[in-house]
């Protein structure tokens, strides 16, 4: 969708107001997650000016963000976490029956399950959700595994449209992926593009003999009779990303290929900055990307043309708007 303007909306909880008018981009696009963020780098990538806006700040230099193993205690950060508290039914009753509901205390705490105490409010099913650029890849398990071929395949069937058949979607995990894990060169994979994949280390197996004892059961139980036993390596060889059809049809045990690149997390974030901070040799900007953070979008502006048209967008610049 092409956008031609932006409107600023006038500044709330301020005793005075100041009106933005931000002009000339070609796109507009809102919220730098999964979807839109590599949206907006490539619209850029493509030479169009483009404005991405996100209602959270950035936190990459957070180390939550960063360590990987950190992803549990960055979805609780409330620098970046938005708790959405989801009722699933409109009767109560119904809703109190799933062991995931949520109840504000009377003493101001959170309690899920099945006996609430007395006195407490339903707030309903946490999903947690991040308000930061990068979105949900912010604090996701980090987990870059590729769909089953029957996921392509069956959306493929639902619309009628064939591009999203599973032999076709196959290039753009190649063009988005940076391989870490297989020597170069293995089909179906991508050793250019803009999300690192890559392996824990493996010795973290290896140091916990508990750990350990379940991937070799496992292995066995498959029906993997190596004598390899002190080999864990080649226990879990195989690519849990492989483009051969045997990858969907035989069980078998892999390392799970994460979204992280030098030892840190990576997603979405990584790419935006990447196109917004390139430089040309005179040092003149490379692509014509604007990111503006902590601004919250109110409304999208259409003119009177039949079907509509999207001409722009009411924004609210400043932290944690969203409500």
């Amino acid at each position: 969708m092409r956008f031609q303007q932006v409107i600023g909306s006038l500044a709330a909880l301020a005793s005075f107001a100041t009106a933005v008018d931000l002009t000339g981009y070609e796109y507009v696009v809102v919220g730098s997650g999964a979807g839109g963020g590599p949206l907006a780098a490539r619209l850029a990538l493509a030479g169009h000016k483009t404005l991405l806006i996100e209602a959270g700040d950035d936190q990459g230099a957070n180390v939550n963000y960063t360590v990987p193993s950190y992803n549990a205690k960055v979805s609780e950060d409330p620098n970046l976490a938005w708790n959405f508290f989801v009722k699933h039914y409109a009767d109560e009753e119904r809703q109190a029956l799933d062991f995931k509901t949520s109840y504000q205390t009377p003493d101001g705490g959170l309690y899920t399950g099945l006996d609430p105490p007395a006195g407490s409010e339903m707030k309903g099913t946490l999903y947690p959700r991040t308000g930061t650029l990068g979105g949900c890849t912010a604090h996701n398990a980090l987990i870059a595994v590729y769909p089953h071929r029957s996921d392509f395949d069956n959306i493929a069937a639902i619309t009628g449209d064939a591009s999203w058949s599973a032999d076709n979607m196959r290039k753009y995990f190649v063009k988005l992926e940076n391989n870490h894990y297989l020597l170069p060169g293995q089909k179906g994979h991508g050793y250019e593009g803009w999300l690192g994949t890559s392996y824990a280390p493996i010795d973290i197996v290896l140091t916990d003999p508990k750990l350990l004892s379940l991937v070799t059961g496992a292995t066995f139980a498959l029906g993997n009779q190596t004598n390899a036993i002190l080999n864990l390596a080649s226990l879990v060889a195989g690519d849990a990303n492989s483009a051969s059809a045997n990858r969907d049809s035989q069980p078998s045990i892999f390392q799970i290929p994460l979204s992280t690149a030098d030892g840190k997390r990576g997603g979405s974030r990584e790419f935006v900055v990447a196109v917004r901070d390139a430089k040309n040799a005179d040092g003149s900007k490379a692509y014509p990307l604007d990111v503006r953070t902590n601004c919250h979008v109110t409304k999208i502006t259409f003119d009177q043309s039949t079907p509509p048209r999207a001409t722009g967008v009411e924004f609210l610049d400043g932290a944690y708007l969203y409500k």
